[in-house]
């Protein structure tokens, strides 16, 4: 099976669930493909999907480094740390992001939950305010995140 269809039966077994799966189906990629961007960030994806973060991170990394524009691993690399426990290197990874992703609302997000984790009370608000205004689907995520629950309840009583 070509590269491309390994990877798509990894993408739908993600899709439904199933990362066992789709590692399982990404296994027969030659070696000459595995370091093809798409390759790598579905590869980051699967490793998160079965909690393994210490995996995925290098992977991450390694995604950042060789594409530097990408900002999928930036934002993976930063989820890893995070739920590594290691908030201040997740704020730092976050903050090394190409600037294009500044301008979107998964960043705004990322960071108000980075923020609120370190207390930060103030900035968590200013950034899920950004998120929010720029894609009001995070209103329903920060409702749900214990992290983000008071702020996001404080940003509903302004409203």
């Amino acid at each position: 099976m070509s590269p491309e269809r390994c990877m798509d039966a990894a993408r739908g077994y993600l899709y439904l669930g199933l990362p066992d799966e789709a590692l399982s189906e990404i296994e027969p990629v030659p070696f000459s493909h595995r370091f093809n961007r798409e390759f790598m960030e579905l590869r980051t994806a699967i490793h998160m999907a079965r909690k393994q973060w210490l995996e995925a991170l290098v992977i991450a990394r390694n995604v950042c480094h060789l594409f530097p524009s990408s900002e999928r691993g930036f934002l993976d690399a930063s989820r890893c740390l995070h739920k590594l426990g290691r908030t201040q290197e997740a704020k730092d990874v976050l903050l090394q992001a190409p600037s294009s992703l500044r301008t979107k609302a998964v960043h705004h997000y990322q960071m108000s939950r980075l923020e609120a984790k370190m207390g930060n009370v103030d900035n968590a608000r200013k950034s899920l305010k950004r998120a929010i205004a720029l894609d009001p689907k995070y209103r329903k995520l920060a409702s749900k995140a214990d992290e983000l629950r008071d702020i996001f309840q404080t940003i509903a009583e302004e409203s």
